[in-house]
């Protein structure tokens, strides 16, 4: 298993240990923190990277070799993805043109499919 889109509804550290420690117990190598942004985004931080402390990871790789899954070696990879919804292509094409942003991150296109032509938005799915 490799890329799963992750939206984490807590900031709290805490919390996204424990979605970690989970998806390592389940067998997963890498995660994407997913933001969504509706329209052209100006900013954007990427999400903290989130470290299990070692017992925890003990625990996760332990559950993780029961389930028949290899050892995990090292933390999860997490990336962090931001997700674009726009209204149509042609403002896909002109998002990236001059936003600096933008630039800097590997960028997937893709229509949503609706049942109104008209009313189907972009996505564009980022990487970093």
């Amino acid at each position: 298993m490799y890329d799963l889109n992750i939206k984490s509804r807590s900031s709290r550290e805490k919390d996204q240990q424990f979605i970690i420690k989970r998806l390592v117990s389940l067998g997963w190598n890498c995660i994407a923190w997913n933001k969504v942004v509706i329209g052209k985004p100006t900013t954007y931080s990427p999400q903290k990277i989130v470290n299990l402390e070692p017992l925890d990871m003990r625990e996760a790789n332990k559950l993780r070799v029961m389930a028949g899954h290899k050892e995990l070696q090292g933390q999860l990879r997490q990336l962090s993805r931001i997700t674009v919804i726009i209204d149509d292509v042609m403002d896909a094409q002109a998002l990236s043109i001059g936003n600096d942003l933008l630039n800097k991150l590997n960028l997937s296109i893709r229509q949503q499919q609706g049942r109104r032509r008209q009313a189907s938005p972009s996505i564009i799915n980022a990487f970093n």
